[in-house]
């Protein structure tokens, strides 16, 4: 694995109604390429807001963040979130009105060297991969939240993205399927390189990847290999 980072925080904060809201406190972080890596940290102490600026879906108040070297304001929105990164969020923002392979074969419709037919196939292995190949041709609705779940998942893995963000990409769904989901993406994440980030309430899920960082009250409180920070929290 690389040691230079692919992602990087310098000073990085962000503050909400005028500065009475500081949501992420100076935040400095690197982040190599192909680093597994877990956040964790009590209700509201900015895990979401952290993701959501490297994600682009929300701007620093101060400090930057470089992606690949590049300052992240310089790389048009778009073209970075088609490209670069791919989202899983808690609630799986699927559409309604197509199916279940229509849906994780969205983020391929801006690439316009990848025929329908082969969005679809890219989209078919997708969820055969997260254990609902037999749900392809449902509607969200037709289905259970965890195979919803899994879907979303389907789709953010779909465009093989070098950085992958998840937002308690297993906070609604039970152990099973929160087992199925975290092999999925650590699976993808180890065959192709993929840098993560997870945020995550759940010690067993925050303790699969190879780094856990806390966060309390804004600020980066730790930050080391996930056995280690495992064992200071005992």
């Amino acid at each position: 694995m690389s040691s230079t980072p692919i992602i990087r925080l310098e000073n990085v904060s962000k503050t909400y109604d005028s500065g009475v809201v500081q949501a992420v406190r100076n935040i400095s972080l690197e982040i190599p390429k192909g680093e597994i890596c877990s956040v964790m940290g009590p209700s509201g102490c900015g895990k979401s807001t952290l993701l959501n600026m490297i994600g682009a879906l929300d701007r620093p108040t101060s400090g930057r963040i470089l992606v690949k070297g590049r300052p992240l304001e310089t790389i048009p929105p778009s073209r970075y979130r088609n490209r670069t990164v791919g989202f899983i969020f808690q609630l799986h923002h699927l559409l309604p009105s197509i199916t279940l392979e229509e849906n994780v074969a969205l983020p391929l419709v801006a690439r316009r060297n990848i025929s329908r037919r082969q969005r679809l196939v890219m989209a078919r292995r997708l969820l055969s991969e997260v254990g609902i190949a037999n749900r392809a041709s449902f509607y969200p609705v037709q289905v259970s939240g965890g195979e919803r779940q899994r879907a979303a998942v389907a789709r953010a893995l779909v465009s093989q993205p070098e950085i992958l963000l998840a937002d308690e990409p297993t906070g609604g769904v039970d152990s099973r399927t929160a087992g199925l989901v975290m092999e999925a993406i650590l699976r993808r994440c180890v065959s192709q390189g993929m840098t993560a980030l997870i945020v995550t309430h759940n010690p067993e899920i925050a303790y699969q990847a190879r780094r856990v960082i806390f966060m309390r009250d804004g600020r980066l409180i730790q930050d080391g290999k996930a056995v280690n920070c495992q064992a200071s929290m005992v």
